[in-house]
Protein backbone atom coordinates (compact mmCIF):
# COMPACT_ATOMS: atom_id res chain seq x y z
CA UNK A 1 0.00 0.00 0.00
CA UNK A 2 1.38 3.39 -0.98
CA UNK A 3 1.86 6.26 1.44
CA UNK A 4 -0.94 8.08 -0.34
CA UNK A 5 -3.29 5.08 0.01
CA UNK A 6 -2.56 5.20 3.74
CA UNK A 7 -3.25 8.94 3.84
CA UNK A 8 -6.54 8.52 1.98
CA UNK A 9 -7.57 5.61 4.18
CA UNK A 10 -6.81 7.66 7.30
CA UNK A 11 -8.89 10.52 5.92
CA UNK A 12 -11.81 8.15 5.30
CA UNK A 13 -11.70 6.85 8.88
CA UNK A 14 -11.26 10.31 10.40
CA UNK A 15 -14.29 11.50 8.44
CA UNK A 16 -16.38 8.52 9.60
CA UNK A 17 -15.36 9.12 13.23
CA UNK A 18 -16.11 12.85 13.11
CA UNK A 19 -19.35 12.77 11.12
CA UNK A 20 -20.61 9.15 11.31
CA UNK A 21 -20.83 9.22 7.50
CA UNK A 22 -18.52 8.26 4.65
CA UNK A 23 -16.74 11.02 2.80
CA UNK A 24 -17.66 11.34 -0.85
CA UNK A 25 -15.16 11.19 -3.67
CA UNK A 26 -15.54 14.96 -4.06
CA UNK A 27 -14.96 15.58 -0.33
CA UNK A 28 -11.80 13.44 -0.37
CA UNK A 29 -10.50 15.19 -3.48
CA UNK A 30 -11.02 18.61 -1.93
CA UNK A 31 -9.57 17.67 1.46
CA UNK A 32 -6.49 16.01 -0.02
CA UNK A 33 -6.10 18.46 -2.92
CA UNK A 34 -6.20 15.83 -5.65
CA UNK A 35 -8.58 15.06 -8.50
CA UNK A 36 -11.72 12.97 -8.23
CA UNK A 37 -10.18 10.51 -10.70
CA UNK A 38 -7.20 10.05 -8.38
CA UNK A 39 -9.54 9.39 -5.46
CA UNK A 40 -11.46 6.84 -7.53
CA UNK A 41 -8.23 5.12 -8.53
CA UNK A 42 -7.04 4.93 -4.94
CA UNK A 43 -10.45 3.86 -3.62
CA UNK A 44 -10.26 0.94 -6.10
CA UNK A 45 -6.75 0.10 -4.93
CA UNK A 46 -7.94 0.06 -1.32
CA UNK A 47 -10.91 -2.08 -2.33
CA UNK A 48 -8.54 -4.53 -4.04
CA UNK A 49 -6.75 -4.81 -0.67
CA UNK A 50 -10.10 -5.47 1.12
CA UNK A 51 -9.77 -2.16 2.98
CA UNK A 52 -12.88 -0.59 1.46
CA UNK A 53 -16.03 -1.91 -0.17
CA UNK A 54 -17.28 0.32 -2.96
CA UNK A 55 -20.65 0.93 -4.52
CA UNK A 56 -21.12 0.67 -8.31
CA UNK A 57 -20.29 4.39 -8.66
CA UNK A 58 -17.03 3.96 -6.67
CA UNK A 59 -18.40 5.77 -3.62
CA UNK A 60 -17.74 4.03 -0.29
CA UNK A 61 -20.19 1.39 0.90
CA UNK A 62 -18.12 0.06 3.80
CA UNK A 63 -14.92 0.93 5.60
CA UNK A 64 -14.98 -1.81 8.18
CA UNK A 65 -16.48 -1.62 10.74
CA UNK A 66 -18.41 1.41 9.46
CA UNK A 67 -21.24 1.32 6.92
CA UNK A 68 -21.96 4.27 4.66
CA UNK A 69 -25.62 3.32 4.32
CA UNK A 70 -28.33 2.63 6.89
CA UNK A 71 -28.35 -0.92 8.20
CA UNK A 72 -30.17 -2.92 10.86
CA UNK A 73 -27.25 -2.32 13.25
CA UNK A 74 -27.34 1.16 14.78
CA UNK A 75 -24.55 2.29 17.07
CA UNK A 76 -25.46 5.39 19.06
CA UNK A 77 -22.59 7.32 20.64
CA UNK A 78 -23.66 10.51 22.38
CA UNK A 79 -25.81 12.24 19.75
CA UNK A 80 -24.26 10.55 16.70
CA UNK A 81 -25.61 7.42 15.03
CA UNK A 82 -23.21 5.16 13.20
CA UNK A 83 -24.25 2.21 11.05
CA UNK A 84 -22.54 -1.15 11.19
CA UNK A 85 -22.83 -4.09 8.84
CA UNK A 86 -23.38 -6.78 11.49
CA UNK A 87 -23.18 -7.24 15.27
CA UNK A 88 -19.46 -7.95 15.04
CA UNK A 89 -18.95 -4.61 13.27
CA UNK A 90 -21.28 -2.82 15.71
CA UNK A 91 -19.04 -3.89 18.57
CA UNK A 92 -16.07 -2.84 16.42
CA UNK A 93 -17.50 0.66 15.95
CA UNK A 94 -17.76 1.12 19.72
CA UNK A 95 -14.23 -0.24 20.17
CA UNK A 96 -12.79 1.93 17.38
CA UNK A 97 -14.36 5.03 18.90
CA UNK A 98 -13.40 3.97 22.44
CA UNK A 99 -16.66 5.48 23.66
CA UNK A 100 -19.72 4.29 25.52
CA UNK A 101 -22.34 3.19 23.02
CA UNK A 102 -25.77 1.64 22.62
CA UNK A 103 -26.23 -0.87 19.81
CA UNK A 104 -29.79 -1.47 18.63
CA UNK A 105 -30.89 -4.09 16.17
CA UNK A 106 -33.40 -6.92 15.97
CA UNK A 107 -33.24 -10.68 16.13
CA UNK A 108 -32.85 -12.09 12.62
CA UNK A 109 -34.90 -15.13 13.66
CA UNK A 110 -37.93 -13.66 15.46
CA UNK A 111 -37.69 -9.90 14.88
CA UNK A 112 -37.58 -8.96 18.57
CA UNK A 113 -35.77 -5.72 19.36
CA UNK A 114 -32.29 -6.13 20.82
CA UNK A 115 -30.14 -3.62 22.66
CA UNK A 116 -26.54 -3.93 23.79
CA UNK A 117 -25.06 -1.30 26.10
CA UNK A 118 -21.30 -0.77 26.10
CA UNK A 119 -19.73 1.20 28.95
CA UNK A 120 -16.03 1.56 29.69
CA UNK A 121 -15.22 -0.87 26.85
CA UNK A 122 -17.39 -3.64 28.30
CA UNK A 123 -20.86 -4.93 27.50
CA UNK A 124 -22.91 -4.00 30.56
CA UNK A 125 -26.38 -4.82 29.32
CA UNK A 126 -27.83 -7.02 26.65
CA UNK A 127 -27.98 -10.72 26.11
CA UNK A 128 -28.07 -12.80 23.03
CA UNK A 129 -26.26 -15.08 20.70
CA UNK A 130 -24.40 -13.88 17.64
CA UNK A 131 -24.75 -16.30 14.74
CA UNK A 132 -22.36 -16.16 11.82
CA UNK A 133 -23.91 -17.89 8.81
CA UNK A 134 -20.61 -17.80 6.93
CA UNK A 135 -17.26 -18.97 8.37
CA UNK A 136 -14.89 -16.06 9.07
CA UNK A 137 -12.38 -17.44 6.57
CA UNK A 138 -14.95 -16.86 3.81
CA UNK A 139 -16.32 -13.43 4.79
CA UNK A 140 -14.52 -11.54 2.03
CA UNK A 141 -15.80 -13.80 -0.76
CA UNK A 142 -19.01 -11.74 -0.57
CA UNK A 143 -18.60 -9.36 2.35
CA UNK A 144 -21.81 -7.47 1.53
CA UNK A 145 -23.82 -10.69 1.98
CA UNK A 146 -21.80 -11.76 5.00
Amino acid sequence: MSDFNQQLRMHVYEHFVETSRAPSIAQCAEALQITADEVRRDFRQLADLSMLVLQADDEILMAEPFSAVPTAFNVDVNVQRYWANCMWDALGVAAALNKDAVVTTCCADCGDALEVVIENSAITSGAGLVHFAVPASEWWRDVVFT
